[in-house]
């Protein structure tokens, strides 16, 4: 067990005549925002926060987005888009497909999702995942297998989370495939997860993927591709931020 993602409890269940004390293993405080987080960590999102800074996104999401999920993909991530998309990315033509690529990382406003939780708009707190309470009808910890998909910061697409979890084995991929590799990042400002891929767009509106991205054999033009729709609207003022 672990408060606000890293201070482990140690000692738990010491009753006093007025509550229940639980030992710690460190000083808890008030968790930044979700990209200070990510400018604390240059070793895993550099690449990221470089993508952030050049789109404007880190000054247009900077305070303004409460109550997210971020989908963070790590340094490596980047690196299996290989070095041809990548410098495409972050070449002055690419700024634009890369902004919208980043937008499908951003969960819309007031939908944050933890391994256990999810809360969305209008309704407090949404308990999506069944638990199985003890006599007195207190829950207990959640199991199995849950579904749930958040819209995006990106026009009209979405993400489709898959939790599978038994006791302390968590497994969520994303879009069927990706993997979360750190989960449950508490944020002042939502929930970030971090991610062992970039989540790309499915090549036509309204199609899942039905297999896993082969990076080697993907090229600029199919990158490009994917995008061109949402890089469109952008350019049209479609978006909604």
């Amino acid at each position: 067990m672990t408060v606000n993602f890293y201070s482990r409890i140690v000692a738990v269940d010491i009753l006093g005549s007025n509550g229940v004390i639980h030992g710690v293993d460190s000083i808890i405080l008030p968790p930044p925002e979700i990209l200070k987080i990510i400018s604390l960590l240059p070793s895993e999102f550099s690449t990221l926060e470089l993508g952030l800074q050049k789109t404007g996104l880190l000054d247009e999401l900077n305070g303004t987005h409460t109550g997210g999920t971020f989908f963070a993909p790590s340094n490596f991530a980047f690196q299996k888009l290989g070095p041809r998309i990548n410098a495409f990315l972050f070449s002055n033509y690419g700024q634009k497909y890369l902004k919208s690529l980043l937008l499908y990382h951003v969960v819309r406003e007031s939908h944050t999702l933890y391994s256990d939780a999810y809360y969305k708009p209008g309704d407090g707190h949404h308990d999506m995942f069944k638990r199985d309470g003890d006599s007195h009808g207190r829950p207990g910890v959640p199991k199995g297998f849950f579904e749930v998909t958040l819209p995006t910061m990106l026009e009209g697409k979405e993400l489709n989370i898959n939790i599978a979890r038994y006791g302390r084995l968590i497994d969520i991929r994303i879009n069927g495939f990706s993997h979360v590799v750190v989960s449950d990042g508490v944020a002042r400002d939502g929930c970030l997860h971090v991610i062992g891929d970039v989540l790309i767009p499915p090549k036509k509106l309204g199609e899942t993927e039905t297999e896993a991205i082969d990076w080697d054999e993907m090229t600029v033009e199919d990158f490009k591709e994917r995008l061109e729709p949402f890089v469109e609207k952008e350019q049209n003022g479609w978006f909604d931020l």
